[in-house]
C-alpha cells in the first residue's frame, strides 16, 4: 500500500491531472479536500481556501486514508498541498509527520505560470489571489515538498501541469517503480 502526493498551489491542475492519469493506469484517485469532506463535512470551507484548524483536517486526512487501505486498493493518487493558507491570514507547512502517516512513497508537485493559475481560478471561482502572491504561494509550495521528499528519502518529481501526457507517464513510471519497492 502506498500514497503518491500530487501537490501544488490551488487552481494549478492537480485534479484535472490526476483524473486522467487514474483513467489512463486504472488506480485511484482522492483529493485530500473530498477525504477530509468524507470525515467532517464542515472542515472544508465552501467559500474560501483558508483553513480554520488545518491541524485537525490532517488528522480527517490521516484517518481517511487509512480507511481507504482498509478496501484492499494497493496504490493511492492523492492530490493535495503541502502548505496550507489559514483564515489568520498565514501560510502553514503540513508537518512532515502528516506525509508520514499518509504512507507517501513518491512526491509530485505540479506548477504553472502565476498568471495562468490567476485566469484559471478567476474563471472557476469567480475571485483570484494576485499574481504575486500565486508566485510566492507556489514557491512556498515547492520548497516545503523538496523538504518532505528529502525527510522521507522518497522522489520528488517536478511537473508542468499543462503537459498531462509527461504527467500521466510520470505516474506510472513512479507507480511501478513504487510497487516493485524501489525509488522513482
Amino acid at each position: 500500500m502506498h500514497t503518491i502526493f500530487v501537490g501544488g498551489v490551488h487552481g494549478v491542475g492537480k485534479s484535472t491531472c490526476c483524473e486522467q492519469a487514474a483513467r489512463a493506469l486504472g488506480i485511484q484517485h482522492h483529493s485530500a479536500s473530498a477525504m477530509i469532506k468524507s470525515q467532517q463535512a464542515e472542515a472544508i470551507s465552501t467559500t474560501g481556501k483558508a483553513v480554520v484548524s488545518p491541524a485537525a483536517n490532517q488528522r480527517l486526512l490521516i484517518q481517511a486514508v487509512s480507511t481507504f487501505f482498509t478496501t484492499g486498493e494497493k496504490v493511492l493518487l492523492l492530490d493535495g498541498h503541502f502548505t496550507i493558507p489559514t483564515t489568520a491570514g498565514h501560510v502553514e507547512p503540513i508537518p512532515v509527520d502528516v506525509f508520514e502517516a499518509l504512507n507517501i512513497r513518491a512526491v509530485v508537485v505540479l506548477v504553472e505560470e502565476p498568471h495562468v493559475i490567476h485566469d484559471h481560478r478567476k474563471g472557476r471561482d469567480g475571485n483570484a489571489p494576485d499574481v504575486i502572491a500565486i508566485e510566492f504561494a507556489q514557491a512556498m509550495e515547492l520548497e516545503h515538498a523538496g523538504r518532505i521528499a528529502c525527510a522521507m528519502t522518497c522522489p520528488l518529481t517536478i511537473l508542468a501541469s499543462n503537459d498531462k501526457t509527461a504527467f500521466v507517464a510520470a505516474i506510472q513510471k513512479i507507480s511501478l517503480e513504487v510497487a516493485r519497492g524501489n525509488p522513482a
